[in-house]
């Protein structure tokens, strides 16, 4: 039942409706596991993206590793590999900084920055090989499904903002704003 701005009333109603066409491909038992997964997470905030939802069913299905779906993710944040470059350095991060540069999707930028990780002396020729044969092999993203047209598209926002979320939550101080010296203030 949307509201009367015809935006879901709640989280299951944004998952059961927004993202039906999503969940469509799962038995019932199936979309009652993604739906649960995906409240376990969700805290309060934006309700996670279609793409998000999408890239879980993926996973479920097997048609996506995590791993992909994580390097992505890494990938939307504008992180880039470089951070896990500098992992390479980290005894205690390498093995991870591997496996998620293994994971990265975009080679243009992994190539050129393992190849300087090897000259640099924070990879053997073998991790190298290893990194860019899995990356280069990962699995193809599926493009995202775009919302059906009978449906709203939601604000960025919907239902509150994370700073909203974060507010209510206990012990959370809003970062202060680089810009603005407390001199100014």
């Amino acid at each position: 039942m949307a509201t009367a701005d015809n935006l879901p009333e709640s989280f299951t109603e944004y998952l059961t409706v927004w993202c039906a066409d999503l969940l469509a491909p799962l038995d019932d038992d199936h979309k009652r596991s993604i739906i649960n997964t995906l409240a376990m997470g969700y805290e309060g905030g934006p309700y996670p993206a279609r793409l998000t939802v999408q890239r879980t069913v993926e996973v479920h299905r097997g048609i996506i590793t995590g791993d992909t779906a994580v390097g992505e993710i890494f990938r939307s944040l504008s992180f880039g590999a470089s951070p896990f470059i500098y992992q390479l350095a980290e005894p205690h991060r390498r093995d991870y900084a591997i496996q998620m540069l293994s994971a990265y999707p975009d080679t243009t930028e992994l190539i050129g920055l393992v190849n300087t990780a090897v000259d640099d002396g924070l990879l053997d020729d073998t991790e190298h090989d290893t990194i860019l044969t899995t990356a280069l092999h990962a699995t193809h993203l599926p493009p995202p499904i775009p919302l059906p047209d009978h449906l709203t598209p939601l604000p960025a926002d919907h239902p509150e903002s994370s700073e909203a979320h974060h507010r209510r939550s206990s012990g959370y101080q809003s970062m202060p704003d680089p810009r603005v010296s407390p001199d100014s203030q």
